[in-house]
Formats: C-alpha cells, sequence, structure tokens
C-alpha cells in the first residue's frame, strides 16, 4: 500500500499547485476586470452630472465581480477534487504515465474497498512502477508557471492605463 500512498501524497501535491494556481489566475483577472471597471466609471462619472442610477451602477458592479469571484475561485475547486481529475491533468502534462496513473488511482480505490476482482499482486506491481515515475516528476513540470503571465499582462495594462489616467485627467480618478 505504501506505493500507492506515495501516487496519493504526490496527486495532493499536484491538487494544491494547481489549485493555487487557478486562485490566483483568477484573482489576477478580477482585479483587471474591477480596475478596469472602476476606471471607466470613474472616467464617465468624471464627464456626467451626479445622479442615482451611479450609485446602481456601482452596486451592480460590485455584485457582479462577487459572483465572478465566486465562479472562478471555485471553479478550480470543484474541477479537481477527485483524484481521477487530478490523474488526467498529470497525463496530460506527462503522456506517458497517462493510461497507468490513472488505473493506479482507480485500483487503489478498489483495493482500499475491498472486493476487487483483480489480481493485487498485478495492482501492486502496477503502482510500484508508476510510483517510481511520478517520484522522478517534479510539480513544476506537471503544473507550470507559465499560465500566469497572461493575467499579469492584464493586470499591467490596467495599471498602465490607470497611470496614463491619472496623468492626462487628474482630476477625474477622484
Amino acid at each position: 500500500m505504501q506505493d500507492f500512498q506515495q501516487i496519493k501524497l504526490f496527486l495532493a501535491a499536484i491538487r494544491r499547485r494547481l489549485v493555487l494556481l487557478g486562485v490566483v489566475r483568477a484573482t489576477a483577472y478580477l482585479a483587471a476586470a474591477v480596475g478596469a471597471s472602476w476606471l471607466g466609471i470613474a472616467l464617465i462619472a468624471s464627464r456626467l452630472p451626479p445622479s442615482a442610477t451611479w450609485r446602481l451602477l456601482v452596486v451592480l458592479a460590485a455584485l457582479g465581480a462577487l459572483a465572478a469571484s465566486a465562479g472562478l475561485i471555485g471553479l478550480p475547486l470543484l474541477r479537481l477534487g477527485r483524484d481521477e481529475a487530478v490523474a488526467r491533468v498529470v497525463g496530460t502534462a506527462v503522456p506517458r504515465l497517462r493510461s497507468d496513473l490513472l488505473s493506479a488511482v482507480e485500483l487503489g480505490r478498489e483495493l482500499g474497498a475491498g472486493g476487487a476482482r483483480f489480481s493485487a499482486a498485478l495492482a501492486h506491481s502496477l503502482a510500484a512502477a508508476v510510483a517510481r515515475g511520478v517520484g522522478a516528476l517534479a510539480p513544476g513540470a506537471v503544473a507550470p508557471l507559465r499560465p500566469l503571465g497572461q493575467p499579469a499582462l492584464a493586470v499591467g495594462g490596467v495599471a498602465v492605463l490607470y497611470a496614463l489616467c491619472a496623468w492626462t485627467a487628474p482630476g477625474a480618478l477622484g
């Protein structure tokens, strides 16, 4: 059972990294969207007279941001809740482990539940081979930080727009 445990620990580490990456990515996009929305509202409001409509618009924007954050941050948590889902992600990143890793996860669960309809010795042999394969992998190879580049550019773009607006129309931003 030690090999199955090693596979489970590896998948848990990958799950933590993928969830963290998903949350950081969603938060960055959300920050860029909220920043751009706030900037747009501030610029429009500086050109128009005060109105009760602005309060409603700001409240609706805040509620939209809250709903988006709940969805964007909760989605990685829901999607990666099972070991099979994480094994599929690992299999996509490392094709040579795709079939064996998923099989080892499924066999490990059946062995743990009892009533297995297969040879336990063969399942342990497969688990040993997969454990050696995942032991050689770094979590960064399976879940790299590269996908965080686009959200960082979005946040940076909004920051540049804010600085440009602050420089060209300082009174418009409050």
